[in-house]
């Protein structure tokens, strides 16, 4: 078991690492993307997560308040309660994956047939779609997870999640390129490898976490604090 000093380092080095190795392939990918597929197809890129970024506001910072109701039970080894906000925790998790799927189709077909761009409308929505689908996925599959990763203060095991899945995918993107790929085939590199993230992330922890049983127990549990922090997400994304 890892000390929290430990634990410190490994946070910080991969959260380093994951920067790094994201920023300098991200550099390679844009170039190559606007040399061979041109500034427009980089542009829906861009905006598509942007679209991303404002439709994660009906997480409503549901993680962070999970994480300050786990951290206490987790420290005394409260199992079953941990379960238990597990349970509630997954419960909305899913909830939200739902809307914030609905919402992401609905904001790519609106924004398909209002855009003006030279883009077919077909590519411009297979693109906002496969960047809303990973992490509609993620919302519904993996965020659970990762919010009791985030508690344990192993934050390291998801940036190096991040590190695998992203760089791996990077690669393989400017491979596709390079190779005379189509612009259909290399979001769907990025997508397939967004999916891959949660995938693992999940994973590890149900291997790692032997205590996990997430059910309805029957225990009423309430995490508090979700307005507040949702009030605090929203003023960030207007600003």
């Amino acid at each position: 078991m890892l000390n929290r000093n430990k634990m410190t380092i490994l946070n910080a080095v991969s959260a380093m690492l994951l920067t790094l190795i994201n920023g300098l392939l991200g550099i390679v990918v844009t170039k190559l993307v606007i040399e061979y597929f041109g500034s427009d197809f980089n542009g829906l890129n861009s905006t598509a997560n942007q679209i991303i970024n404002v439709l994660l506001v009906i997480e409503g910072g549901f993680t962070l308040a999970s994480n300050v109701v786990l951290f206490s039970p987790l420290g005394r080894a409260d199992y079953k309660l941990v379960n238990n906000i597990l349970y509630v925790t997954r419960k909305k998790f899913r909830v939200i994956g739902v809307i914030f799927a609905a919402l992401g189709v609905g904001v790519a077909l609106i924004y398909t047939f209002l855009v003006n761009s030279e883009l077919n409308r077909m590519l411009i929505l297979s693109v906002i779609s496969m960047a809303v689908i990973p992490s509609a996925f993620n919302l519904f599959y993996a965020t659970t997870y990762r919010v009791l990763l985030q508690t344990m203060q192993r934050e390291y095991i998801i940036n190096f999640a991040n590190v695998i899945t992203i760089g791996l995918g990077h690669i393989c993107t400017i491979v596709m390129i390079l190779l005379g790929g189509s612009v259909w085939l290399v979001r769907l590199i990025t997508m397939l490898f967004a999916l891959l993230n949660s995938i693992l992330i999940v994973m590890y922890t149900k291997r790692n976490c032997d205590y996990l049983d997430i059910k309805d127990n029957g225990c009423d549990v309430v995490i508090p604090g979700t307005r507040d922090v949702m009030i605090q997400k929203i003023t960030g994304i207007i600003y």
